[in-house]
């Protein structure tokens, strides 16, 4: 009999539960992996994320293969067929037992649920371990046993449990049998033809694999975390780990992360000169917590029900602007063209670039949040829907509707000589500090015009939350 690790997001053979309970049974283990085009489009899930996808799965099977581990990739429109082709190739291999790890979002919840009542009746054993979060959302709840929705509370919780059930990554499984050949992943629904170059260019911006993760971590703890609290917010600066997409593919695991943070800070879950990166671990952990027990969340509806009925305006020409990077806020298009060309984005200009469009363009945040899905190389539903809802004021811990970022303001405040924006908007490279953060008309060129003044705008996004 055999052994079957159902592989999602989580691609790599260190710090995998599944992998290492299924290789302690001393029976073959085989990898699955199930290709979905069809439901990935329906979310949002674009270039990016995809050829990251097909890359990462081709350093997954050869480290397993490594390990003598095949493994199977299925292709399938959607979820719909899945129960019946991952029953059918455990059935092919004499497998007794499936392993997964669990996902939070709704759809593949009810994936997963279909599935393990297909292998009950099949009469295969399955077994769903926890990976996604560093802290299992049913064990951060309030005295009165109910889910948190600000997380400075939740964070207090989420810290004691975390110190309290702490154990540090596992190793690597080791080596069954014969090293295998592994002939790579099928690429032709991951990229149209004319996407070739923009996905060569990000392949060298991302390469894939645990191997790079590891790396990157390792780089950031001995050169970057020490300054991160300062430096992560200024766009112009190489501050932050980046490993945002490696986590969100799984390529390396938050309890990785964790760890190697806790090494470095030598085994002080509360030292103040560190915890400002195991705070974003924290909010990582908040979002998909969120997920988890407020379904609504992965149903396109806001966080706070009241703010459904805002008057969002219904602005086509606006909204494009905003994709393209031509509103005339020279921030905002800096930070657009950062994410069109790379595939990602500096997170404090995900909020200000969020703000613009929720607030002084008041278009719905659910028009950014799959716009940012199919850009991202890091597209994360819990992290992104996180964030645009907290800038857009509909969601839990969201920013207050009154305020509003001022994009120049923040512009001036952190990239003040306006390196970040001479990077990406060489039409402005010209420009002096004094006149590159909102240039006059006469200094602008072929450069557009403000899309919106910033004062009005402001003031009527304030009105229309007020009206609630």
């Amino acid at each position: 009999m055999a052994q079957l690790v159902w592989f999602r997001a989580d691609l790599r053979i260190e710090d995998h539960l599944p992998l290492t309970l299924a290789r302690q049974t001393g029976e073959p283990v085989y990898g699955v992996f199930v290709v979905t085009p069809a439901q990935w489009q329906s979310h949002n899930l674009g270039l990016a994320k995809r050829d990251f996808w097909a890359r990462s799965l081709d350093a997954l099977g050869s480290a397993l293969a490594a390990k003598g581990v095949a493994l199977k990739i299925l292709t399938l429109p959607d979820f719909s067929e899945l129960p019946e082709a991952l029953l059918a190739y455990a059935n092919h291999i004499g497998c007794r037992r499936i392993l997964w790890h669990r996902e939070y979002g709704w759809d593949e919840r009810q994936r997963d649920l279909q599935v393990k009542k297909a292998c009950a009746k099949a009469k295969i054993e399955t077994e769903v371990c926890e990976d996604r979060c560093l802290v299992m959302p049913e064990s951060v709840l309030t005295g009165s046993g109910t889910p948190y929705k600000v997380f400075s509370a939740f964070k207090r919780t989420w810290l004691a449990r975390l110190a309290e059930q702490w154990q540090p990554p596992r190793a690597a499984i080791r080596k069954q049998g014969d090293v295998l050949e592994f002939s790579g992943a099928v690429a032709d629904f991951y990229l149209p033809e004319d996407d070739r170059n923009h996905a060569e260019n990000l392949a060298k911006l991302w390469p894939a694999g645990a191997q790079h993760a590891r790396k990157r971590l390792a780089d950031f703890m001995d050169e970057g975390v020490a300054d991160y609290a300062r430096a992560r917010d200024f766009p112009n600066l190489a501050g932050t780990s980046q490993l945002s997409p490696y986590l969100s593919i799984g390529s390396i695991s938050a309890r990785q992360c964790a760890g190697a943070w806790l090494n470095k800070s030598e085994g002080d879950w509360h030292n103040p000169a560190l915890e400002v990166w195991l705070n974003e671990l924290a909010w990582r952990d908040f979002y998909h917590y969120v997920m988890w027990h407020f379904p609504k969340v992965s149903r396109n509806q806001p966080f706070v029900d009241k703010t459904r009925a805002v008057a969002w305006r219904d602005a086509p020409r606006d909204f494009e602007a905003w994709c393209k990077g031509e509103t005339g806020i020279p921030i905002v298009d800096a930070a657009m063209q950062q994410l069109l060309q790379t595939g990602w984005m500096h997170n404090r200009l995900r909020m200000v670039v969020a703000m613009f469009l929720t607030k002084n363009l008041l278009i719905d945040w659910r028009k950014g949040e799959a716009f940012f899905m199919q850009h991202l190389v890091d597209a994360d539903f819990a992290a992104n829907n996180g964030g645009w809802q907290w800038s857009a004021s509909t969601g839990t811990d969201a920013a207050p509707y009154f305020r509003v970022f001022n994009p120049v303001s923040q512009s001036t405040r952190f990239d003040a000589e306006g390196d970040f924006i001479r990077q990406w908007l060489p039409t402005l490279a010209g420009l002096g500090k004094k006149h590159i953060h909102m240039p006059p008309s006469n200094l602008r060129g072929d450069y557009p015009p403000p899309l919106v003044d910033l004062k009005f705008s402001r003031q009527r996004a304030i009105e229309a939350f007020a009206d609630l």
